[in-house]
């Protein structure tokens, strides 16, 4: 088995920056079904894809919710990412789970 190829210059820490900066977003993206299914919960799970350019591919794993609306709102949200710099050679995939529940 070959070694795997990894770009040592691309920083993950500047995807996770990004995606906390959007977790209000993605919370209302549940917040917003929750009102109308109040047993709304689950979990989805986003694999997000840096290219080399810094621009990002979102892929929806898992969605555990039963709401395809939640799950494409995290999608949408997540999609809007751009760093000023991806990884040099070849893109790079972080998977990245969100759990919601409703406050109690």
């Amino acid at each position: 088995m070959d070694p795997i190829d990894v770009d040592d210059d691309f920083d993950p820490a500047a995807l996770v920056r990004r995606i906390r900066g959007k977790s209000r977003q993605i919370a209302r993206c549940y917040e917003g079904h929750l009102t109308r299914n109040p047993g709304l919960r689950g979990r989805i799970d986003a694999e997000v894809t840096v290219m080399p350019a810094g621009n990002v591919r979102v892929d929806i794993a898992r969605n555990t919710t039963g709401s395809d609306a939640v799950g494409g709102c995290v999608e949408r949200h997540l999609r809007t990412i751009r760093l000023s710099r991806g990884p040099d050679r070849i893109p790079v995939t972080l998977g990245f789970p969100f759990v919601f529940s409703p406050q109690t």
